[in-house]
């Protein structure tokens, strides 16, 4: 579009400005996008009858249109669309949003072809007739808003405005006009969140969500200036933030300040993206800004990692848990973004996209690919599944710390291990709207492990675990309220260093919220295993203190065996037992565990009750009963330095298992309250948790609290810190390799070699934010 053009659009800041334009030019831009909007969110251009998948997203379609359209009020002044959404009431924004949802329902229902109500004059009638109920009774142009915010400035309006593009040629322009302008009311400019004396910028996913409606209306009035301004907004949340909500460099992103979110609102962020740049793509207003490039990054450093066989991991999907828990739902939402992104972006990375999405769907056991796809989301994986050029992309040896989410993820052919923690700066969790009432300890610790098992997270996991007993976390047992002990601990270590992308050495500062319980937890990420440490374990709050190794879902019937040092324990439900020296343990189906430092251990199998309502206060209250296999150290009341180390030996055969009990592969350097260590000869690796300036083993020394991981394997020693602290500063690290005569071969460049020889010392400059740095040495 000529420049000229463009700015005579953006001076016409009327309602209608942008239809007084005749120009064909402009018509046929306005055109081009409302055509490419409805295809993207109706799939209408690439529907395939002749495939089953087909047919079944339209029955969906028609199934949810014909339950909306049966609600609907047909009574004469009516003063509500449907007969369960009251609209004459200020107490309760939602039933507007839901009003807006299902006439957009309807409307797509109208619009597809195949439908039962495509081209159905009733039903448009329905609609349109909807759309001015609605804005007559609550949704108009001068109205202050009540209760929450996002009803009135992004579950409605982009729902209005969906229907504004799917109706438009069949919109009266009088009626146009006043849905406009309560657009424009409530949305006045997307840079911006609330209309009233809160205003404030918009971030994340929140300013996408914001520059949609604005967009996707400016489609519907014909407004240049409409456009351009929703566009402008976009490249903003692809730029890296050092503080509260967005993306982050190493792939984290957090919402409301201090809430690790990539799987909810990072993937609302995701979603909206993927649409609006296919949407602008080719357009005058296309969004052209290197800041992009930092979204299109994030989707292997971010996304991908969180990702295991079509699930996305719930560490990372905040007060969303307490809704349905199923991370499968979630993981293909995210999956169906990166597939509708890989449009906007070049070949090769399309293509590698592509390759771990077929990846996903093929391994996930759980949920198919279609399992409750709309006609869109059906057409782009019906796409993917079909193509014969693109091949599933197998599950990456990987370790990632998110450093800037209190988050880590250890990944291994068939099963992942993840860590979920918090800091000074990363909330113990979230509860909000009534939602995720116990989720105590998810951040104290929690570790997940996925394997086989597709559903370990998602079969009514969250309303049934006993929220006092998470696996990997020490916790007291004082009881805790509803929403309590959300806010920020002031301990700041939660992170740690990773070498290659491969190993990483991870470590939390415990610090309960509401007693004095503190720790030092540690867990070091291996090829085989993970190896789990605890010291200064210490309360004195009367309570008492356990750390839990597993507290596994085992669904309605379980029956998995637990061997211990190779007798199975033949408990029946609901019974406990206690051992007072165990070498090793095995939970059939599930892992392994190894206690180098046999001592006592409990178990208990278990049934437990509960119900979505307990942790939502919109949740159903239908009871739902799970069986649990708990096994755990218990360090009795008020201990003083109690300590713990285990391994975790994920998809071990007992065999297996006994065999590593005999002969680890991994040596113990010491777990001490100022610092945890291990040695594994056959990689030559040491990881090494620094909690004060000291040294280990004689070998390494530091100055100041890190992480280091040092591997001296044949002619190549690598070195790598990462201050989890955040404080900055140069650390200095010393190291003694067991051979002289190495030479630096690479390193950061905030790495600085003091000197080699018999020892090598580093001071390296650690920055603010905990990321590795490191340097590589050779030797002949």
């Amino acid at each position: 579009m000529p420049l000229a053009r463009r700015r005579l659009l953006a001076g016409a800041t009327g309602v209608g400005a942008g239809l007084l334009l005749a120009n064909p030019a402009f018509a046929d831009d306005y055109t081009t996008l409302r055509d490419r909007w409805r295809d993207i969110i109706t799939g209408v251009g690439r529907i395939n009858p002749d495939l089953p998948e087909f047919p079944a997203a339209i029955a969906r379609l028609d199934s949810s249109a014909a339950s909306a359209r049966a609600l609907i009020d047909r009574t004469a002044g009516r003063t509500r669309v449907f007969t369960d959404l009251a609209l004459q009431q200020t107490s309760d924004s939602a039933l507007i949003t839901q009003t807006y949802t299902r006439l957009r329902t309807l409307a797509m229902a109208w619009f597809t072809p195949g439908a039962a109500y495509h081209g159905d004059a009733g039903v448009l009638s329905d609609v349109l007739a909807g759309l001015v109920t609605t804005g007559a009774v609550a949704y108009r142009s001068g109205r202050a808003e009540f209760d929450n915010w996002w009803d009135w400035e992004i579950g409605s309006s982009r729902a209005l405005a969906d229907c504004l593009v799917l109706l438009d040629e069949w919109v009266p322009s009088a009626d146009r006009t006043r849905y406009v302008a309560a657009l424009r009311h409530y949305v006045p400019d997307p840079f911006n969140m609330y209309i009233d004396s809160r205003k404030k910028p918009s971030t994340g996913a929140n300013r996408v969500d914001l520059c949609q409606a604005a967009i996707v209306e400016g489609i519907a009035s014909r407004s240049a200036a409409r456009i351009q301004r929703g566009a402008a907004g976009l490249p903003t949340v692809c730029e890296y933030v050092s503080e509260g909500d967005g993306l982050w460099g190493d792939g984290s992103f957090i919402q409301h300040a201090n809430v690790a979110y990539t799987g909810t609102y990072g993937a609302v962020l995701l979603s909206g993206m993927s649409k609006l740049l296919a949407l602008l793509t080719g357009s005058p207003w296309a969004v052209t800004d290197p800041l992009l490039q930092n979204l299109y990054d994030s989707i292997e450093r971010g996304w991908a990692p969180l990702i295991h066989n079509g699930r996305m991991m719930s560490m990372v999907n905040g007060r969303a848990i307490a809704r349905t828990g199923d991370e499968h739902s979630l993981g293909h939402g995210a999956i169906a973004s990166i597939l509708q992104l890989a449009h906007a972006t070049d070949a090769p990375t399309a293509t590698r996209w592509r390759q771990a999405c077929r990846g996903w769907y093929d391994r996930d056991t759980a949920r198919t690919p279609f399992s409750g796809a709309d006609v869109a989301r059906t057409a782009l994986v019906s796409d993917l599944l079909n193509d014969p050029a693109i091949t599933a992309a197998p599950e990456p040896d990987s370790s990632v710390v998110f450093r800037n989410m209190a988050r880590a993820v250890h990944r291994r052919a068939g099963w992942a291990f993840a860590i979920s923690m918090c800091s000074e700066r990363i909330a113990r969790y979230e509860a909000m709207n009534g939602e995720n009432l116990r989720g105590f300890h998810t951040g104290a610790g929690m570790t997940y492990l996925y394997d086989d098992d597709a559903k370990a997270y998602s079969d009514s996991f969250w309303p049934t675990v006993d929220p006092y007993r998470m696996p990997g976390t020490t916790v007291d047992r004082l009881v805790i309220a509803d929403t309590q002990g959300r806010g920020l601990p002031t301990a700041r270590w939660a992170g740690g260093p990773v070498l290659d992308g491969r190993y990483s050495g991870v470590g939390l500062n415990l610090q309960a919220a509401l007693t004095d319980l503190k720790g030092k937890k540690s867990w070091f990420c291996f090829d085989e295993y993970v190896v789990a440490m605890g010291s200064s374990i210490t309360s004195t709050s009367g309570y008492r203190v356990e750390t839990f190794v597993e507290n596994r879902n085992l669904h309605t019937t379980g029956t998995n065996a637990l061997t211990v040092d190779g007798a199975v324990w033949q408990g029946a439900l609901n019974t406990s037992n206690t051992w007072t020296t165990v070498r090793w343990a095995h939970m059939d189906g599930v892992a392994g565990y190894v206690f180098p430092l046999a001592g006592p251990m409990r178990a208990h199998r278990y049934e437990r009750t509960g119900r979505f309502r307990d942790i939502n206060t919109a949740g159903s209250t239908d009871p739902i009963t799970r069986r649990y296999l708990t096994v755990w150290h218990d360090h009795g009341i008020n201990p003083t330095d109690a300590r713990y180390i285990y391994l975790v030996v994920p998809k071990a055969t007992a065999e297996r298992t006994a065999e590593l009990s005999a002969n680890p592969g991994v040596t113990v350097l010491t777990n001490a309250p100022t610092v945890q260590g291990v040695f594994q000869p056959a990689t030559g690796i040491t990881m090494v948790n620094f909690w004060s300036p000291t040294t280990v083993a004689g070998r390494i020394t530091v100055d100041r609290s890190c992480g280091v991981i040092v591997q001296e394997l044949g002619k190549t020693l690598k070195i790598c810190m990462a201050q989890p602290t955040r404080e900055g500063g140069v650390v200095r690290v010393s190291v003694k390799p067991s051979t002289t005569g190495w030479t630096l071969s690479s390193k950061d460049s905030t790495v600085t070699v003091v000197s080699t020889g018999t020892t090598i010392v580093l001071d390296i400059s650690a920055g603010a934010y905990g990321r590795t740095y490191g340097a590589v040495f050779t030797r002949p």
